[in-house]
């Protein structure tokens, strides 16, 4: 089974930015929110799609529509809050916990500004529990550039981090979100004690060079039974047989005029 991993579509969001929003398009999303309110008890689902929504009437900023979500936003802003005191609490319950981890990922799904800049703030967070959900937050749920401060300190939890599935979750966003030849991505493939560690590195590096995503993907399974050592050779071995030529090239699967906001 594949590692779990999100693609931002930042062409659509570029597209989204450089226009205004239409009225059908703004009716459109008024009455999916409506409808949304009228049910009794949103599934977890819906309440992602309802403060989605939310945020994109709130960023068109239509005088007309801000009274219409403030109650949403004051929702969100709770739960936000919650996480916040949460963070520096000692006796959260498992349930407590669980909610605010939830709360969280819901607000990093509707890419709720805010929620964000508090996750940037958890990826230092003593407990890897805060570290590791506030890296998979971010990175799978927000658009962020190669340079960003997101990266470099995702490059640092891969480097450094004592969690194994911190350092993996990190070379899996890197692959996600950096360029080809990323260094700390090259370095992990062997310096990494742990081999999945290393079997996700070398697979985020072919994805960089432009190896499709499946068979990147194949060469992890093949590197996790042994029948590939994640050396920066046999990346370069596995690149060629693609017919890519990486000779004074920059690849990237996010390329930097698509991205919707330089964080």
């Amino acid at each position: 089974m594949l590692p779990e991993y999100r693609i931002c579509t930042t062409s659509v969001a570029l597209a989204q930015l450089a226009s205004p929003m239409t009225e059908s398009a703004l009716q459109d999303l008024l009455a999916e929110v409506q409808a949304l309110r009228q049910q009794s008890v949103l599934s977890g689902a819906d309440r992602i799609k309802l403060w989605k929504n939310t945020v994109k009437l709130a960023e068109a900023q239509y005088p007309s529509v801000e009274a219409l979500v403030a109650d949403d936003l004051v929702d969100m802003q709770q739960a936000l809050s919650e996480a916040q005191i949460a963070k520096n609490s000692i006796a959260l319950t498992d349930a407590h916990r669980q909610r605010v981890f939830r709360n969280l990922h819901d607000l990093a799904e509707a890419e709720y500004q805010p929620a964000f800049e508090f996750l940037m703030t958890c990826l230092e967070h003593p407990d890897s529990i805060w570290r590791w959900q506030s890296l998979r937050n971010i990175g799978f749920h927000y658009v962020t550039t190669s340079n960003s401060l997101f990266l470099k300190k995702t490059r640092e939890l891969l480097r450094h981090d004592p969690d194994s599935a911190i350092r993996r979750t990190a070379a899996l966003i890197l692959g996600i979100h950096s360029q080809w030849e990323d260094q700390a991505l090259v370095t992990a493939l062997s310096c990494d004690p742990q081999p999945d560690v290393r079997a996700v590195a070398f697979a985020s590096l072919l994805e960089l060079a432009g190896v499709p995503r499946w068979r990147a993907w194949k060469c992890w399974q093949q590197v996790k039974t042994g029948e590939i050592q994640p050396t920066w050779e046999n990346v370069q071995r596995s690149v060629r047989q693609e017919g890519i030529d990486l000779n004074g090239t920059k690849l990237s699967r996010k390329r930097e005029s698509e991205t919707k906001v330089n964080w």
